[in-house]
């Protein structure tokens, strides 16, 4: 129950908030205050204060000024429709000035005031001022005293308190005696004394409390305020029931906290009073502006001459865009100018006799055929004079419409065009008229409203019928407004609503006008009026509507300014993309959109368009509230008056700054690799066109080098791409930072790199590979791997390399793999001879296209033999090419060819078949059974067919398996060992021999050695050459046999050419041997008779 109270206690209204932030903390301050006074030690606060009358003066001098001052603004509150509350404080205010007047003239010490002044005489007066005033408070917080808006009940009031005041002054003046002591010398206040401050301290607490209550309403007045005056004045009366003398700091402080309470109330008549109805006026006279302006549009884009005269002299007051082209003269032209002094006399008669016919009799006069004398000629007006009147019903301007009908008189007949004239005029103003008559509920209409009406004579006009026109949705809204508004209130009717028409059952928009007519006893007989259809007008409203909703909607930023700049409106998109908001940009000039970055050019470009009255399109860079940089589209076009003056400047302006970066960002893919930031062939080729038109221009030359990172496919293979692509970046960084600024670095692909180095010859180029080398090959450290990268570059110089970049690139590129098939890490510059080679292994790449179809191929064959008894166990095939023209090509010369160019796949398979059915035939033929043994190149061995292939061969020809020796390089099988293992694991289960060649020659690692299935091993015959005279090459041989045989592998020397490497190697356990000892490599024709001697 207690918090259902407080609840509705402290319920204050939301119009009261704002004041109630702003003045409880001073009050609460005031109260703070009034407590320590109250608690100061009682010996300090008796000690009275002996200059205490001039402060008194002072004191009670303030608070006289501030109650005349309420009584001032409050009494003159009825001329802005204040309740009538207010006007009753102003006047009990102006009796309490009085009588504080008269309180601070009998204060003790103060020259006689009629009669002897002293303590008792003042607080007399001091004590019928706070009732008063109390009482006063009470009764305006209990009621708004609405008969007091009267000027008559504001005098009486006024009066009688003058009667009241003037009577307490005989009272106190002159019956002093009548009233009992209030204050004794030592003693203090009486206790009437105090007790009458007590009452006065309860009424200013019911009186709180009644306000406190008006705050659960909306007030017309500042009841907060009003509310803290009231305590502030309860704790004043409080003060002087303390004091023990009439100095002391209690009476100064009551006095203090009286002129603040006087105070509080002079805010709240002020804010009711004065600044509330002033902030009121400066609404309604924005609204008036706006009226005012929407009226000039309207008049001046009305194709008729409309004007306004002043009724006392018929001078013009305003002339409107087509009263100006009729006449041919300006507005400013007319203003306070009669019409004699722009007409002939017989006209201007004619138009002031109307003029004044119209004002005289108070109605509108309509002239049909009015003729005026212009420049284009006698004109004939239609014209409606229509009296504009005051407030009190006098005639104060004359409005003038006139239609320009010559053109119609002049094709028509007299009589017709007047007929035709009349009925055009009713139809374009679509206004009818009518009579109900309440009586009987039936109406009558005109002509143009039962067309506007879609009905015709039949028709029931009755109430009901009526009825039965109005829209659905809107009859009850109207029946209501006909029978309680009109009929039982009698206003008047003014509606604007739908009905639907009878004929095509169409719904039109109407204004109805309607004024009551009464009889003698003064009940409601009849309602006459118009109907006027206004449905283009709201459609044109609606259209407003829309565009206005379209701007503020508009994804696009608006700005309207004037020809000076300064930005009359903008739409919310503006607010979005600029962070200014609507009011920090009215005003302002769109220079504060400023960046600096936007080129002078464009600003003078754009004026210049802007002045001459054209529409500007360009892109700006300005800059938003928060200071950051954006792009937009802007489309500036000037706003043309129907004089075709500009008046306003209107920009569309579209934010493209995503779309820019997005375009820099396309433009940045299109010239710059994505991974390393590099040039990439589209800037790349662009930069040399350049730098080639330089060089030749200057004669100077040109270094073109192209770089290629050694075995950077172990990389991605081993460690991964992601780290492939780390080593990328680093190594195009390392690159950038050793090049000059002027100097162009690409990457095509891969870790491929081509760089331009402008005036460079081939001792400048030389020093920057030297350069690049070493920059490169420093140790890299790539997410915890060490990794020592080594470049080969190629060099080319124009114009000795080369006159065009397509030259100059192919023989850059030959020189790189010039130093890949030499060493590495190093370059090389371009020479002819690198020329010559290349065109000899182009010449064999394409032979070599075609060497299988033409049978130039071949396979040789040369024998294994065991070296414990010289049998032949085996054979090597070997391949080799017969070309027509080039004769006999080296197995050296061709087979890097052919894996390079990919062709090693198809050769090596009709290898495979060629040697295996070979194998096949001769042991169908009866010879012995055989190893073949065939070597694999990488490319073959890393194919994911390759397994099902030699099965399939061997299948289809019928060969066992124990018969065929796969032999792959030492280089090969480290090349990646897991991998290695797991191929040579699938053939040895298909029972197919591995073997690796060239042992020796790498860098074998044991621990993989022991893994893989292989079936011996074959010593290089670099190693075997030498054997009769270097013990490093036989310590190496006898080594490699000794490893074997503990791996239980066999082992096989190739190239023995001698007994004496027959003898050593028969001497340390090699299990067998070939070479030209035995045998060169034959064709199989001459193997097999080879088999058959031996």
């Amino acid at each position: 129950m207690i918090s259902s109270k407080l609840k509705l206690f402290l319920h204050i209204h939301s119009s009261h908030q704002n004041s109630l932030r702003e003045i409880m903390p001073r009050l609460l301050a005031l109260a703070i205050a009034f407590i320590f006074i109250a608690l100061i030690p009682s010996l300090y606060i008796t000690e009275g204060y002996k200059d205490y009358l001039p402060l008194h003066m002072m004191l009670e001098t303030i608070a006289i000024v501030i109650a005349m001052q309420v009584a001032g603004l409050g009494w003159s509150a009825f001329s802005y429709k204040i309740p009538g509350n207010i006007v009753f404080l102003a006047s009990i205010f102006f009796g309490v000035a009085i009588l504080d007047f008269s309180h601070l003239l009998s204060f003790n010490g103060m020259p006689d005031y009629v009669t002897p002044s002293g303590s008792d005489k003042g607080i007399y007066f001091w004590l019928v001022a706070r009732l008063l005033l109390a009482i006063g408070l009470l009764i305006f917080a209990i009621s708004t005293l609405r008969s007091l808006v009267s000027k008559t009940s504001q005098y009486l009031l006024l009066a009688s308190l003058f009667i009241l005041i003037g009577f307490m002054h005989w009272l106190i003046l002159f019956h002093q005696e009548l009233f009992p002591p209030m204050f004794i010398v030592e003693e203090g206040l009486t206790a009437l004394k105090t007790n009458t401050e007590y009452v006065i301290i309860v009424l200013n607490v019911i009186t709180a409390i009644m306000l406190w209550r008006r705050m659960y309403q909306p007030q017309t007045y500042d009841t907060v305020a009003m509310f803290a005056a009231v305590c502030v004045m309860a704790m004043s009366e409080l003060f002087f029931t303390f004091y023990a003398d009439v100095t002391d700091i209690y009476n100064i402080s009551g006095h203090i906290y009286k002129a603040i309470a006087y105070l509080f109330i002079y805010r709240a008549i002020f804010v009711t009073t004065v600044q509330e109805p002033f902030e009121e006026l400066n609404t309604i006279q924005k609204q008036l502006y706006d009226k005012n302006r929407l009226l000039d549009s309207i008049v001046n884009n009305i194709p008729h001459m409309i004007f306004l005269k002043y009724a006392s002299d018929l001078r013009y007051a305003l002339f409107n865009k087509a009263g100006e082209e009729l006449t041919g003269l300006n507005e400013q032209t007319f203003l306070n100018h009669s019409d004699y002094e722009f007409y002939p006399k017989e006209q201007a008669d004619f138009f002031i006799q109307k003029d004044r016919e119209t004002l005289r009799n108070g109605i509108i006069v309509d002239i049909p055929n009015e003729p005026i004398d212009t420049p284009h000629g006698t004109r004939i007006l239609h014209t409606k004079k229509i009296p504009i009147k005051d407030e009190y019903g006098q005639p104060q301007y004359l409005l003038g419409i006139s239609e320009d009908i010559t053109e119609w008189i002049n094709t028509q007949d007299a009589l017709r065009k007047s007929e035709n004239f009349l009925k055009e005029s009713q139809e374009i103003a679509a206004l009818g008229s009518y009579t109900l008559d309440l009586r009987t509920e039936i109406w009558t209409s005109s002509k143009i409203l039962d067309q506007l009406f879609g009905i015709d004579a039949t028709y029931e006009h009755s109430l009901a019928g009526w009825k039965a026109l109005i829209h659905p949705d809107e009859q009850i809204r109207m029946d209501h407004c006909i029978r309680n508004e009109v009929i039982e209130n009698h206003k008047p009717f003014d509606q604007e609503y739908r009905i639907v028409r009878q004929d095509d059952q169409s719904v039109r928009w109407i204004h109805g006008l309607g004024k009551l007519e009464f009889d003698a006893q003064g009940l409601p007989v009849k309602m006459v009026g118009t109907i006027q259809d206004i449905t283009s007008t709201k459609q044109l409203t609606s259209s407003l509507l829309k565009l206005s909703l379209a701007v503020e909607q508009s994804p696009n930023s608006i700005v309207i300014t004037d020809l000076e700049g300064n930005i009359e409106y903008v739409n919310n998109m503006f607010t979005t993309v600029t962070g200014y908001s609507m009011d920090e940009a009215l005003g302002k000039n769109p220079r504060i959109l400023k960046s600096d970055i936007t080129p002078q050019a464009t600003y003078d470009d754009m004026w210049a368009h802007l002045t001459r009255g054209d529409i500007w399109h360009g892109e700006l860079t300005n800059r938003r509230k928060d200071q950051s940089i954006y792009i937009e589209w802007a489309t500036i076009s000037p706003v043309k008056q129907a004089d075709g003056k500009i008046t306003n400047f209107v920009a569309i302006k579209e934010d493209i700054t995503k779309r820019k970066n997005t375009e820099a960002h396309i433009q940045y893919l299109a010239h710059f690799d994505q991974l390393t930031g590099l040039a990439n062939r589209v800037m790349l080729n662009d930069r040399v066109t350049y730098l080639l038109s330089m060089a030749q221009r200057t004669n100077e030359p040109l270094a073109v080098m192209f770089l290629d990172l050694d075995h950077f496919k172990n990389i991605n293979d081993t460690l991964g791409h992601t780290i492939g692509d780390q080593v990328l970046i680093e190594m195009a960084k390392r690159i950038k930072e050793t090049v000059r600024d002027e100097d162009t670095v690409a990457r095509l692909g891969g870790d491929e790199f081509i760089m331009l180095f402008p005036n460079t010859d081939s001792s400048a180029a030389m020093h920057i590979a030297t350069k690049l080398i070493a920059e490169i090959s420093r140790i890299s450290i790539i997410e915890h791997n060490e990794l020592t990268i080594t470049p080969s570059i190629g060099i080319a110089i124009y114009p000795n390399d080369g006159e065009n970049f397509e030259t100059l690139l192919k023989n850059a590129d030959t020189a790189m793999y010039r130093v890949k098939s030499d060493s590495r890490n190093n370059f090389h510059f371009f020479t002819q001879e690198m020329q010559l080679n290349l065109a000899r292994n182009l010449q064999l790449e394409n032979a070599l296209r075609h060497s299988l179809e033409r049978n130039e191929l071949e396979v040789y064959y040369q024998p294994q033999v065991a070296i414990e008894d010289g049998r032949i166990i085996g054979a090597e095939a070997l391949l080799r090419w017969h070309h027509p023209e080039l004769g006999m090509i080296s197995p050296a010369e061709f087979i890097p060819i052919a894996e390079s160019s990919g062709q090693i796949i198809a050769i090596g398979e009709w290898v495979l078949r060629t040697a295996i059915q070979q194998t096949k035939a001769w042991m169908d033929n009866g010879f012995n059974p055989m190893i073949i043994a065939i070597n694999l190149s990488a490319i073959q061995f890393r194919q994911n067919n390759l397994l099902t292939l030699v099965t399939e061969i061997l299948e289809q020809v019928q060969l066992p398996h124990e018969y065929l020796e796969l032999e792959l390089t030492e280089a090969v099988t480290m090349h990646d060992p897991e991998s290695v293992i797991d191929v040579m694991n699938k053939f040895h289960e298909q029972g197919i021999r591995m073997s690796i060649d060239d042992f020796g020659t790498g860098y074998s690692s044991l621990s993989y050695l022991k893994q893989f299935k292989v079936y011996k091993l074959k010593i290089d015959q670099s190693f075997i050459r030498d054997i009769s005279d270097d013990p490093d090459d036989r310590a190496i041989v006898s080594a490699i046999i000794d490893m074997a045989h503990n791996l239980g592998l066999q082992t096989i020397a190739e190239g023995v050419e001698t007994a004496e490497q027959l003898a050593f190697l028969r001497l340390h356990g090699c299990n067998e041997v070939q070479g030209y000892y035995f045998s060169k490599p034959l064709p199989s024709v001459e193997f097999e008779q080879f088999l058959h001697t031996t």
